[in-house]
């Protein structure tokens, strides 16, 4: 499985990294290299935080991601999860919300259906 990480969290970067070890994962540190990433490579699934430290948050990429016909799997994993399902309260096909407390290896994992 062919993934993308979008997060701009160094030491999150890391243990990310070490958990899709088997599937040497594409990380970012911004939407605009996320971008980039996205239309030189095709990804199966994208593990993104939405407030990156710049300007941009990662609900821009997501909403220009599902405009796609075809598009990854997307797990957003954010400490503002549930503020997001107050203001998105319809589910998105393909994407899950969640929090960092809930984005364990086997949880995320499962999202992504790799278990």
């Amino acid at each position: 499985m062919r993934i993308l990480i979008v997060e701009d969290n160094r030491g999150q970067q890391m243990v990310y990294r070490l958990w899709f070890e088997d599937h040497s994962p594409d990380i970012c540190d911004s939407v605009e290299r996320a971008r980039e990433l996205l239309e030189e490579n095709r990804y199966d699934a994208v593990i993104i935080d939405l407030y990156l430290k710049e300007d941009e948050t990662g609900l821009r990429l997501i909403e220009e991601m599902a405009r796609k016909r075809e598009r990854p799997r997307i797990v957003i994993v954010s400490a503002y999860t549930d503020k997001l399902r107050e203001m998105f309260p319809v589910k998105l096909e393909g994407v899950s919300w969640l929090s960092k407390e809930e984005a364990t290896r086997e949880r995320l994992m499962r999202e992504l259906g790799l278990t």
